[in-house]
């Protein structure tokens, strides 16, 4: 046979190629493709823990204004307590200044023009000195804690009514 740049083959049969060079181009692309996909994996994972920590940074950032909001709220009222309590000791003070007794006496015979009364008009009303207080035996002993829980209620029901009369 010649040498010739091809290879004849008898028949209506196409020639075959050799199997490897088919292989070897389908697991290039298979590669290729293999390296996309995981590139494709490792972006969405980086974004996907890039939200996480953004989202972690917006919760702690939000704690820190609501405890700085508190704190602001807490000033407040504080400074609102203490007014009040100045005001209070202010109140206090002027109450006792115009409850003094001297000074009542004061305004009494000047603004009111009021004036102590005379022997004539004074009257005396006698009342009966009767201060009398009851006390009730309502002493609890270990008996009555031992009696039956009826008995002792009724016990002390009567001993109630028995104030009344």
């Amino acid at each position: 046979m010649k040498n010739r740049p091809y290879e004849y083959i008898h028949g209506a049969t196409a020639r075959k190629f050799s199997s490897n060079i088919h292989e070897k181009e389908k697991n290039d692309i298979l590669k290729t493709k293999k390296k996309k996909k995981n590139n494709i994996n490792i972006k969405i994972k980086i974004i996907i823990g890039i939200l996480v920590i953004f989202v972690m940074f917006i919760i702690a950032m939000y704690r820190y204004t609501l405890i700085t909001e508190l704190n602001y709220n807490l000033v407040n009222l504080n400074s609102q307590y203490e007014k009040i309590k100045n005001q209070n000791s202010i109140y206090r003070i002027k109450i006792e200044q115009e409850t003094d007794l001297p000074r009542i006496k004061e305004i009494a015979e000047q603004k009111l023009n009021m004036q102590k009364p005379n022997k004539h008009q004074i009257i005396y009303v006698n009342i009966q000195k009767k201060d009398f207080t009851k006390v009730s035996n309502n002493n609890i002993s270990e008996e009555v804690a031992n009696k039956n829980l009826f008995v002792g209620a009724y016990e002390k029901m009567t001993n109630f009514i028995n104030l009344f009369y």
